[in-house]
């Protein structure tokens, strides 16, 4: 089961995909991490909660084709 702020963070994924400095102060705001902690966590999430699969498949399935993508 995702904790809040797990399911805090996947929100703020999913309504700001990508990053500005914008999003940096709401990341702070709502999330209450700093922008690289927010990533970091973003990241474990898409590795290894098989929940965040369940709960925002597109955001995943967003962020992985984006790694992949990087990697290439």
């Amino acid at each position: 089961m995702l904790t809040d702020q797990e399911k805090a963070i996947l929100d703020l994924e999913e309504r700001m995909p990508v990053h500005s400095s914008h999003k940096g102060d709401v990341i702070r705001a709502e999330v209450g991490l700093s922008v690289a902690r927010y990533y970091q966590a973003l990241h474990v999430l898409v590795d290894h909660e098989i929940e965040a699969r369940r709960e925002y498949p597109e955001v995943v399935t967003r962020l992985e084709r984006a790694r992949r993508r990087r990697v290439a």
